[in-house]
């Protein structure tokens, strides 16, 4: 059965990540191997991972919200966060290291209106400190994947999901909205 692969990242240590949509499971291939190995099975819907560091990378679940899995291990800790900060709803999510302390960058089409919203990390990495909305519009459609380019994200807005049913059937009628590139500064506000 295939997991639907989807999502990926690559970690300094060349270790490639991918989400398995269908299996819910977190998957990576490490330099010299033949073939993808299990990293975790703990996710519903992991979205794109977020490397740190040569053996630490953020995982964002759809709806679970967003562990730090230890890539030689496969442990799974998952972050905490006062409860009006939402760590769910999130499709793409980018690690940024600025000056300020580390902070994950999460694009959430899982909320209304869809946004992109700075995670301030705690020093240790294991919980959300604070969030800061960088960008929330109706416009956005369903933002989804990105990248970090100078000091900006630079991510696909309207990414075109509502044009298609579950079954991946196009839908009657489609809205007209096109997809788009987008771009918001990621300093703190």
């Amino acid at each position: 059965r295939s997991d639907a692969l989807g999502d990926l990242a690559v970690t300094s240590a060349r270790r490639v990540l991918v989400a398995g949509a269908l299996g819910g499971g977190q998957r990576q291939h490490r330099a010299g191997r033949a073939a993808l190995e299990r990293l975790s099975a703990a996710f519903d819907s992991p979205q794109t991972p977020a490397p740190r560091d040569a053996t630490t990378v953020y995982v964002p679940d759809y709806s679970l919200g967003i562990a730090r899995v230890d890539t030689g291990t496969g442990a799974v800790t998952w972050l905490t966060a006062s409860p009006e900060i939402a760590l769910s709803g999130i499709d793409g999510l980018y690690l940024l290291h600025d000056g300020t302390g580390d902070a994950l960058i999460a694009v959430q089409n899982g909320t209304h209106p869809p946004r992109v919203v700075r995670l301030a990390l705690a020093p240790d990495g294991r919980s959300i400190t604070s969030a800061t909305v960088l960008a929330a519009s109706p416009d956005l459609g369903e933002p989804t994947h990105g990248a970090i380019v100078n000091g900006q994200l630079l991510f696909l807005a309207n990414s075109g999901w509502s044009r298609f049913s579950d079954d991946g059937a196009l839908v009657k009628d489609p809205p007209a909205d096109a997809p788009s590139l987008w771009s918001v500064p990621l300093t703190a506000r």
